[in-house]
């Protein structure tokens, strides 16, 4: 069965083309690759990446069971790192979240319970892909975008790349994630699956004045494939 974003019928209104990956139905491109991508590298542009992976690993000893499983685990509470599986960034001192590809979540999941199990460790991997969205806003106007829409201080010294925080967006709950694509600033939203449309909609508002549009999966692949 065909999984679909919680904002395919916001893409079907706006006319997008469709494509299936990791099981999920969601936009492949609205306009052209080429336009999309122009729109991000000069101003900004807004996609749907919410059949990304995510998980939400828990625990005293979730670092070193981390660490055994992915060789990383962040120092700082709001610290990223990359691993071979999706990027893993530190909640608080005994959580983190996982974002990994689509369908990537069970590799994860089964990867820390190893990791646990050969060394006696007390940690919990939890798959909460489907009650979150994921909406990346890429583009050097990202954060002015942002800023209309968020109390926090979107400047590169205070969030850098592979920094997350959680906040309030829109006067909504989400967790912020900063991962570029090479000099590409990439801001990603992720919250409650339900408010995705209102958000989308929120972002797409604040982001008009800078030329913002809708991007597709096709177009955010190639960019970061360049970044």
């Amino acid at each position: 069965m065909i999984k679909r974003s919680p904002l395919v019928s916001v893409a079907q209104h706006l006319g997008a083309e469709f494509i299936e990956v990791g099981g999920w139905k969601f936009a492949r491109r609205f306009t052209s690759v080429a336009a999309e991508m122009a729109a991000a590298r000069s101003g900004v542009a807004l996609a749907d990446s919410s059949p990304h992976g995510k998980v939400m690993i828990e625990g005293a000893q979730a670092a070193e069971a981390l660490r055994a499983a992915f060789g990383a685990a962040p120092e700082a509470i709001g610290g990223g790192a990359p691993t071979d599986a999706g990027h893993l960034y530190r909640l608080r001192r005994e959580v983190f979240y996982m974002s990994t590809p689509p369908s990537g979540e069970a590799n994860v999941i089964e990867r820390v319970e190893t990791a646990a199990r050969a060394a006696s460790l007390f940690v919990t991997a939890t798959d909460v892909s489907h009650g979150l969205a994921d909406l990346r806003l890429l583009g050097p106007r990202a954060r002015d975008v942002l800023s209309k829409l968020c109390a926090l201080d979107f400047s590169p010294e205070r969030f850098s790349d592979q920094t997350l925080r959680q906040t309030s967006v829109a006067k909504t709950k989400q967790m912020v994630l900063r991962r570029d694509f090479g000099p590409l600033p990439v801001f990603q939203l992720i919250g409650a699956q339900s408010l995705a449309a209102y958000l989308w909609e929120v972002v797409m508002a604040a982001g008009r004045e800078y030329g913002i549009v809708p991007m597709g999966v096709e177009a955010m692949r190639d960019l970061e494939r360049a970044g």
